[in-house]
């Protein structure tokens, strides 16, 4: 069926005083005012959205202060950290804990640092590319096993996978643990989570070397932007910019969107296709990026003059008014009366 119009989603005057969206489950307030309202209730939206861990975030971030400008803004537009994924984290490392001797094996002491981590995906950090591919595994020995490998690919497409992930390393007991392809055993939650471990290191180790040091995020994570033409491997070199490191990740504010994958190689495809901050009491300093240029047109200037300020998480300012002074490359419109 259909809502009636007048039940759409909306947030009018907050209290907060600012309004934020990262494509969450809508939240209604059908009193439209404020919580000491009499009427004041909130009601959900089902269907298919993102997790809320962006917009967790935006709230977190915006709720910490009531004085904002557009240098202040930057860090919010630019903020890497995921505080769920760094729960999760922790998650990982008191299952593992309880089974293995981080700081007395001698197999696995050196990386007992990689689990000490705050979300944040900076792309000189070794934590996130650890906790990423022991995601994958954690998830897909898990699930895999009920679902096929084709449909866990499949799954790991979609938001719920997102959704998934913090709900399940939460349940002890949930059916999900037990290895459907070993039915003379009965997995646990740590089985699961230690083997997911273990075979993490192994694969670090052969991607990148045995020293955890160089596990940095920048190996793993990288931008490119990709031209139609570029789909033809002779011409990708030529069309396509990048692949080049990049910070952030799949639910950071500042978003390097991919899918989970067991090679550990996580080319990004999706993300902000612009960031852009108006202070509209000068609108003149105005500031925007966006990931690649202005122009399409392969021997233009503009394009790929943005990729790596994009990447830096840097601005530049976005010209709202016309300037006499300095009106060159301006493509004004005129209307012209006839006669």
């Amino acid at each position: 069926g259909y809502y009636d119009f007048s039940e759409n989603p909306r947030n009018i005057n907050p209290v907060s005083g600012y309004i934020y969206s990262a494509n969450d489950w809508p939240e209604f307030n059908t009193s439209n005012g404020s919580s000491s309202d009499s009427s004041f209730k909130y009601q959900w939206y089902p269907g298919y959205y993102k997790p809320q861990y962006r917009a967790d975030r935006i709230n977190e971030l915006l709720s910490s202060s009531n004085n904002w400008d557009l240098e202040s803004m930057k860090s919010v537009m630019t903020d890497v950290t995921n505080p769920t994924d760094r729960d999760i984290m922790e998650l990982f490392y008191h299952i593992v804990r309880d089974s293995i001797n981080l700081r007395e094996d001698d197999l696995f002491s050196q990386y007992d640092h990689l689990f000490q981590w705050s979300g944040e995906y900076n792309r000189e950090m070794q934590s996130p590319t650890f906790y990423t591919k022991f995601l994958y595994h954690y998830l897909h020995k898990a699930c895999g096993d009920e679902l096929g490998e084709e449909r866990f690919k499949l799954f790991l497409t979609t938001h719920q996978v997102q959704r998934a992930m913090d709900v399940l390393i939460r349940q002890k007991k949930s059916p999900w643990w037990d290895d459907v392809t070993t039915p003379d055993v009965k997995e646990s939650r740590q089985d699961i989570i230690v083997a997911a471990y273990n075979q993490t290191i192994e694969e670090l180790r052969d991607q990148f070397g045995d020293n955890p040091k160089i596990w940095q995020w920048k190996k793993a994570c990288k931008l490119e932007v990709k031209h139609p033409l570029g789909e033809v491997a002779i011409f990708r070199p030529i069309f396509n910019i990048g692949p080049e490191p990049v910070d952030g990740s799949n639910e950071t504010i500042m978003q390097s969107g991919f899918y989970l994958n067991g090679e550990g190689e996580y080319k990004v495809f999706f993300g902000s296709q612009m960031r852009i901050m108006v202070d509209f009491a000068h609108c003149d300093s105005a500031l925007n990026i966006t990931p690649c240029g202005n122009s399409g047109h392969l021997f233009s200037k503009y394009y790929n003059d943005q990729y790596d300020p994009y990447r830096a998480q840097e601005f530049r300012i976005q010209r709202m008014k016309i300037d006499p002074a300095t009106s060159e490359h301006y493509l004004v419109f005129r209307k012209v009366i006839p006669n």
